[in-house]
């Protein structure tokens, strides 16, 4: 296993590492979907708006993958948060936060091989965009993560509170 890194395509701040090895580098890898092993909410810096805006609360997701054909060379999540603690979250409508095309590269900064993914690490600083997180509040989280392959992890959930102001 060598450390990885990611390439982030898009505003929101998001970081991952991957286990490569495993899947066939020379051919098909699509068709299991990713597995999320753990998930947990930290709290996480304030963000200052430059725009002069109010500062935003924010929290740290990490989210712990395997994904056994090897796709996981780009990586997407999506992201629902509610402030009803019940230890679940309604992902039946769009997520509140969408980090798309996580990129993994390798120590050379090349992209992984399609194939060579087979797990890893995703880290997400929620609060940079959708609507703010409030300071000192409680919130259940959602993720579902999805592979190369668009294909979905089963959802996994977590409850934190956001950092007091």
């Amino acid at each position: 296993m060598r450390p990885l890194r990611t390439l982030l395509l898009g505003m929101t701040v998001g970081c991952a590492t991957a286990d490569s090895g495993g899947g066939d580098p020379n051919g098909p890898c699509h068709g299991t979907a990713p597995v999320i092993d753990a998930f947990s909410v930290d709290e996480g810096t304030p963000i200052a708006d430059s725009g002069g805006g109010d500062t935003q609360a924010a929290v740290v997701l990490r989210i712990d993958f395997s994904d056994p054909d090897g796709d996981a060379q780009v990586v997407s999540v999506d992201l629902w948060r509610d402030e009803q603690i019940n230890g679940s979250v309604n992902i039946a409508g769009p997520a509140d936060t969408t980090v798309p095309d996580l990129a993994l590269l390798g120590d050379d900064d090349e992209l992984l091989v399609e194939c060579a993914a087979v797990g890893g690490t995703v880290w997400v600083r929620e609060g940079v965009t959708g609507e703010p997180l409030a300071f000192g509040m409680t919130y259940d989280f959602a993720v579902v993560l999805y592979d190369a392959a668009g294909l979905a992890s089963a959802p996994a959930y977590a409850t934190a509170t956001t950092p007091a102001e």
